[in-house]
This record gives C-alpha cells, structure tokens and sequence, in this order.
C-alpha cells in the first residue's frame, strides 16, 4: 500500500538537474554500501524523478532512469523478470475486478 502523503512529499521536484544529480548520486552510493553490508550480489533499480519548474523556458522534466549492481551479464534477465512480475500482478488484479463485476451483475439479474 502506498503512503500517499510521503508519496506526495517525495514527488516534489528537485529545484534542477544538479541537484537531481546529487540525489541520485548520494542514492546509488547509499545502495552499493548496503549491498556490501548484506551481500546482496545482484540489483537492479529503476529511478524515476523530475526537476524544475520554477524555470519559465524550461518547466518541469521528469526522467527515468536503471543502474545495476552485481554481474552485468544477469541484468537484462531480472529485468526481463520484474516486467514479467508486474504484468503478472496487473493480470491478476484485472482478473479479479472483472470477476467482481461479473459477479455483481449476475446478482443484479
């Protein structure tokens, strides 16, 4: 479940693209150490942000962005398999509304 205020809280836009740098910098650099502390092998992250919006020419710029960490030679296969996961969640919860809506309507005859 998401937590809607600190989603909000945190989707605010960096006030540049050097300030985005440097979070995500300090965040790349907080995620190797952590990995060493718990011997995690293999990461694979995908960042999405934005910056500006205070700037009239330039408005606010989302971006997205992966890093990986671990043997570059499995990447792409947990890539592959986070878009099978989700898609798999996204099946499953598709299924289960249009069950629900079958059901009601069947109720409603």
């Amino acid at each position: 479940m998401i937590d809607q205020a600190n989603y909000r809280a945190m989707s605010v836009p960096f006030a540049d693209k050097s300030a985005l740098d440097k979070a995500l910098d300090s965040f790349w650099e907080g995620v190797a150490k952590l990995r060493k502390e718990h011997k995690l092998p293999d990461i694979l992250m995908v960042i999405a942000a934005a910056y500006g919006g205070g700037d009239e020419d330039e408005g606010e710029c989302e971006i997205v962005t992966a890093g990986y960490l671990g043997n570059e030679l499995r990447a792409e296969t947990l890539s592959a398999y986070a878009l099978g996961y989700y898609q798999s969640q996204r099946q499953d919860r598709i299924a289960e509304l249009v069950k629900g809506a079958v059901k009601k309507l069947r109720h409603e005859r």
